[in-house]
């Protein structure tokens, strides 16, 4: 189940990166495309404002 979460998320990530016209090689590692992915969106914990509700 692990395997197929990650492979999901990985999925998830190049679909992001894709409609942002961010390109992502096909020898990114996986904690590397998650980081791109969530800097792209804003959501990297140093960019998340802590008076968001659920920011901790």
């Amino acid at each position: 189940m692990l395997g197929t979460a990650k492979d999901l998320m990985e999925a998830t990530a190049k679909v992001v990166l894709e409609e942002l016209e961010v390109l992502a090689h096909d020898k990114m590692s996986f904690d590397e495309l998650w980081h791109h992915t969530r800097d792209r969106l804003g959501i990297l914990p140093q960019q998340v404002s802590q008076d968001v509700p659920g920011a901790n």
